[in-house]
């Protein structure tokens, strides 16, 4: 049986189907042949016709996220799902679904392209889903950072889902696209955590500094440390007289995983950002580790933004930037046990939650 992160391609079919007939688009007289392509399933049909249109010079895809893996194995792969005779069939009539930890079935053939994002097993709650919601409805009143639409949604069926607005255009690249979001996110971004007001709590109150020494040991021992690096013991102990401290930092309402491949940019040139699965109250600065760390440049404008807080609220003993930074990768760190066993629950392998361990090393200590 094939499956895919760990869940059954006919389980998959099952749900989507379910959500279909909600929806009032399923037909059951039709059966559909797909492919797999990593974690997508896709008709065969569709694989080499609808998801890119060349536009301007540059390549924008229908869906945003459907990307083609350049790599041998990659292309193995795709060759794979679109050349040999097809071997999964379904009434479902999605044009692609990707499997994550929860499931979006794409649907690019109506006059309003849209996907359904459907839970899947536990990796996700209602209430969860319900949070997502009500963030991204408030959002978009706060005339902040772009986002797509919400079409419906249903959270009490069996399965829970929504419906939103596919934003055709590419993955945002941090490269070629730098200036736009020093230009532009940088800016949305803060009028996102003002408008859903900024609060300062203490340190401890975000992150539990019980055992964090030995957890950040046992982490060590599991990758090799850089002769670059600053010393494992005086590592150790910037973490734990941080993690000590009784100062303060801000928090307001964040994405959770602001990293550049959530995001999405648009024909008319807006980036749009997606998945607000992980959107939750938290310290400022670790929602912005994701996009510092691809966009470096972007660490000056939220330092000023920081530093600015400290000034206006000078009664406070609010944390230096450098050091709220230094703390949310450290944050990473000790929860390092948790990453590792869903790493191991969706196939992944250990080489690729080594290789983020490692990364997150290196950036804490490029900070310091």
């Amino acid at each position: 049986m094939q499956n895919i992160r760990g869940n059954s391609v006919n389980t998959i079919f099952e749900l989507v189907s379910k959500v279909e007939k909600k929806l009032d688009i399923y037909d059951g007289s039709k059966s559909f042949s797909y492919g797999v392509v990593g974690n997508w399933v896709i008709q065969r049909r569709y694989l080499n016709r609808v998801h890119f249109s060349k536009r301007r010079g540059d390549f924008f895809s229908i869906i945003p996220s459907f990307t083609i893996d350049v790599s041998k194995n990659g292309a193995l792969r795709f060759m794979k799902a679109f050349f040999l005779p097809p071997y999964l069939f379904s009434e479902t009539s999605a044009q692609s679904i990707l499997v994550k930890n929860n499931i979006r079935a794409f649907y690019t053939d109506g006059p309003v392209p849209f996907t359904a994002k459907i839970m899947i097993g536990k990796t996700r709650s209602r209430e969860n889903m319900e949070n997502e919601i009500k963030v991204r409805e408030k959002v978009l009143t706060l005339k902040s950072v772009n986002i797509s639409e919400i079409i419906r949604y249903e959270l009490e069926g069996d399965p829970p889902f929504f419906t939103e607005k596919i934003i055709p255009g590419r993955v945002v690249d941090p490269i070629r696209d730098e200036e736009l979001i020093l230009r532009d996110l940088t800016e949305e971004l803060w009028r996102m955590y003002e408008g859903y007001g900024i609060v300062f709590k203490g340190i401890g109150e975000v992150t539990d500094p019980s055992g964090a020494e030995d957890t950040i040991l046992k982490a060590m021992e599991m990758i090799e440390w850089s002769d670059r690096w600053m010393g494992k013991r005086d590592f150790i102990k910037r973490c734990v007289e941080i993690l000590k401290s009784e100062a303060l930092m801000p928090l307001s309402i964040g994405h959770g995983d602001l990293s550049t491949e959530n995001m999405i940019m648009s024909r008319d040139g807006k980036i749009y950002v997606s998945d607000w699965e992980l959107a939750r109250q938290m310290p400022i600065v670790f929602d912005l580790t994701g996009i510092m760390s691809k966009v470096p440049r972007t660490r000056e404008l939220f330092k000023e933004r920081i530093d600015d807080l400290a000034v206006n609220n000078r009664e406070k003993n609010i944390l230096s930037f450098q050091d709220q930074h230094f703390l949310s990768v450290i944050t990473v760190i000790l929860q390092w046990e948790h990453s590792l066993r869903y790493t191991e629950r969706i196939e992944r392998g250990k080489d690729t939650f080594l290789r983020k361990l490692n990364n997150s090393f290196g950036l804490a200590n490029e900070i310091l």
